[in-house]
C-alpha cells in the first residue's frame, strides 16, 4: 500500500480537458462507447459459440469411449484451452 501523500487535491483536476469535449456529440459519443462494447461482447460470444460446437462435433465423431476417467479427460480439455 501506498502511504505517501498526493502532491494534487482531486478538486484541482476539476475543468482539467474540458475543451476536448466541447467539440464533440457527447450523446453519439456514449452511444459508440456501448456499440464497441456490445461488439466485444458479441465477438467473444461468438468465438465461445465456436469452440463449443468444435467440442461437440469432435465428441460425437470420437465414438464410445472405452475405460473412460472423467477428471482426467476434463483436464486435458483445459489444457487444450490453455494452449
Amino acid at each position: 500500500m501506498n502511504t505517501e501523500r498526493a502532491k494534487h487535491k482531486l478538486a484541482e483536476l476539476r475543468g482539467l480537458g474540458k475543451e476536448i469535449w466541447q467539440s464533440r456529440d457527447i450523446d453519439s459519443y456514449i452511444q459508440n462507447e456501448r456499440a464497441s462494447w456490445d461488439l466485444e461482447f458479441l465477438e467473444e460470444y461468438e468465438n465461445q459459440a465456436f469452440l463449443l460446437e468444435n467440442f461437440i462435433k469432435e465428441g460425437t465423431e470420437s465414438g464410445v469411449a472405452t475405460n473412460f476417467d472423467p477428471a482426467k479427460h476434463l483436464e486435458s480439455l483445459k489444457n487444450r484451452i490453455r494452449e
